[in-house]
């Protein structure tokens, strides 16, 4: 009797239990006596389009700006990595064709957005007055050093 065993190579669609998906090439590979399935997310390359509804576009590290629909962005660059999944942890994957799967790919992995223009009729005006702070320095308390609001001086 001749131990056979089934094997996959091509397009697909994983999904992974926590509610993870991943798109790649996706193969099965053998590690001793484990099972494994590869799947290789290629890069996807720097892309604009204009956005059909508005979106977080990234203005500085840890900053997000709404930008208004028909506003033009830029895509990122992602790198390409392999992944391999012991079969108990997929729960779903569906063979597709290559342009499929890179559908997906674009679809799946987070890309920061970048604002290339905002629409005609959208832009921004010049810059408004400075904000001024509630509380200045005039505002706190010489002995204690909190605000009127919170000091509890006698003074």
């Amino acid at each position: 009797m001749t131990d056979q065993q089934s094997n996959f190579e091509g397009w697909a669609i994983l999904e992974i239990f926590g509610h993870q998906k991943y798109a790649g090439f996706v193969k099965t590979e053998y590690y001793g006596t484990a099972c494994m399935f590869r799947c290789d997310i290629p890069p996807l390359p720097e892309r604009e389009h204009v956005t059909r509804g508005g979106c977080y576009v990234d203005q500085e590290p840890n900053l997000r700006t709404w930008v208004p629909p028909g506003s033009t962005v830029k895509h990122v660059e992602t790198v390409g990595y392999s992944k391999v999944f012991g079969v108990g942890a997929i729960y779903a994957m569906t063979p597709c064709d290559e342009k499929a799967c890179l559908a997906a790919v674009a679809e799946l992995q987070p890309r920061s957005l970048m604002l290339v223009k905002l629409p005609d009729g959208k832009a921004l005006t010049t810059a408004a007055e400075p904000q001024v702070d509630m509380f200045d320095e005039a505002d706190t308390c010489a002995n204690c050093g909190k605000t009127e609001v919170y000091c509890r001086c006698d003074t």
